[in-house]
């Protein structure tokens, strides 16, 4: 049986960080009559926008994911995991003090995961 390595757990982790700050900016109130993100699309609206803004960070994870599960080399895989990382803390800091704060935890993680596959380097063959 094949061990699971760090990277891959961090990653996993990553994605359900993702998922854990979609779910929950949707359903919180995060407005101050109570509202939810779900409930202001709705109301205006632009439900299908508020769901896509939210899926987003989520989306950026899956490449992270496919290439710690998929991906056996190294260079590809620690390509991926970077720019899924900088990608991902890019849209963190450019949608700031939204919803960027609730998705940074993910960016970080998917960036632990690249620096723990630094060490995994497969000897040039």
């Amino acid at each position: 049986m094949r061990s699971v390595r760090a990277p891959t757990l961090s990653v996993l982790a990553a994605h359900a960080l993702a998922w854990a700050a979609a779910i929950g900016l949707a359903f919180a109130p995060v407005y101050s009559n109570g509202d939810t993100i779900l409930d202001s699309g709705r109301e205006q609206g632009a439900l299908g926008g508020a769901i896509v803004v939210l899926l987003f960070p989520v989306l950026l994870t899956v490449p992270a994911v496919a290439a710690v599960l998929f991906v056996r080399k190294w260079r590809w895989r620690q390509t991926v995991l970077w720019g899924s990382a900088v990608v991902l803390l890019a849209v963190c800091i450019l949608t700031g003090f939204t919803i960027g704060m609730f998705f940074a935890p993910a960016a970080l993680t998917i960036f632990l995961a690249a620096v723990l596959d630094l060490d995994k380097r497969q000897p040039a063959s």
